[in-house]
């Protein structure tokens, strides 16, 4: 059954990738002329001489229908050829091999963070409901759940730049070069990016907390003279756990989406960065590349994040 579930899910994910890719690199095809843009033209007014766009077009093979050029784009992934930048000429494999890192780190570490943050806070909110102190926990973290990523992130640097003149160092570097730089660099764009995404996190323990406390069994373990903590933490915790992890996993694209800001913001040479620059030079393959990863990591990590929840509660694969 559970293998059958798995099947499924997968199945599922895959298709929703492919249909992603297709649906993004028809409407590429269809915001502009690639040859034109790399002669130093747009498809609408052509600048430099016709004939040699003409000839970069069939080059790259888009005089072909769009229908086969998908199929060679895939193709080329299933072979390792990602093709090269239309800007920069590089293969964007290469740059891959060097940002793909970073953005793993920031992403793995802020969502760390976030819980953290907001574990504790969240179990502290259910626990003193009604109270001064509960109160204002929810209000501090209803008011940083408004706050967009990239301002906090402005807010923080000039924060430390004026109240500790602390300026910290330029780029990243790798952590095996030096690693108390490579931190001095990554932990304000993690605890920024961390302290958004735990907003959102202590709410949601804080209702999965209190509606597990509504539930019979807990009632049964006070009643039978257990602990607070053992109750809270043998019974409530357990049992709000699963859910949690799914709302993290749902949460998937906020979480890459504020990778991408941070990484702009602190200007670290992570996939973000290379994406949103590849979006304002209208580098297409780049972008193409750019949909699959994001699309192809949101739909493993919920994958991952269901095989987990149904792992912990079995009447989950049923209804799925």
């Amino acid at each position: 059954m559970f293998v059958q579930y798995l099947i499924r899910r997968a199945i599922g994910g895959f298709l929703v990738v492919l249909i992603a890719t297709f649906v993004v690199f028809a409407f590429i095809r269809l915001a502009g002329d690639p040859a034109a843009l790399i002669v130093g033209g747009t498809g609408e007014n052509i600048t430099i001489n016709p004939a040699r766009v003409e000839q970069v077009r069939r080059e790259l093979g888009l005089d072909r229908p769009l229908i086969i050029q998908f199929f060679d784009f895939l193709g080329g992934l299933i072979t390792g050829g990602l093709g090269n930048s239309y800007v920069t000429g590089r293969p964007i494999a290469d740059e891959l091999r060097v940002r793909l890192p970073v953005t793993i780190e920031i992403a793995f570490l802020s969502e760390f963070m976030a819980w953290i943050f907001a574990l504790p806070l969240g179990l502290f909110s259910a626990l003193r409901r009604g109270r001064f102190t509960e109160g204002i926990t929810r209000v501090f973290f209803f008011i940083a759940s408004a706050v967009p990523a990239y301002w906090l992130g402005l807010l923080v640097l000039i924060a430390v730049l004026l109240v500790f003149g602390w300026r910290p160092p330029l780029g990243l570097v790798p952590p095996t070069q030096n690693l108390w730089t490579h931190l001095q660099q990554i932990i304000l764009p993690i605890v920024v990016l961390g302290f958004v995404l735990a907003a959102g996190l202590v709410r949601f323990i804080r209702n999965a907390v209190l509606e597990v406390l509504q539930e019979p069994f807990v009632q049964v373990a006070r009643a039978k003279g257990l602990a607070e903590s053992t109750v809270v933490l043998r019974h409530v915790l357990r049992n709000a756990f699963a859910p949690t992890i799914a709302f993290s996993g749902l949460r998937v694209g906020y979480l890459l989406g504020g990778v991408v800001i941070v990484e702009t913001t602190f200007n670290l040479p992570g996939l973000g960065l290379f994406f949103v620059d590849a979006v304002s030079r209208r580098d297409f393959p780049v972008i193409q590349i750019a949909v699959l990863i994001l699309g192809s990591a949101f739909v493993i990590i919920n994958l991952l994040t269901d095989l987990v929840t149904s792992f912990l509660d079995p009447r989950l694969r049923e209804r799925g």
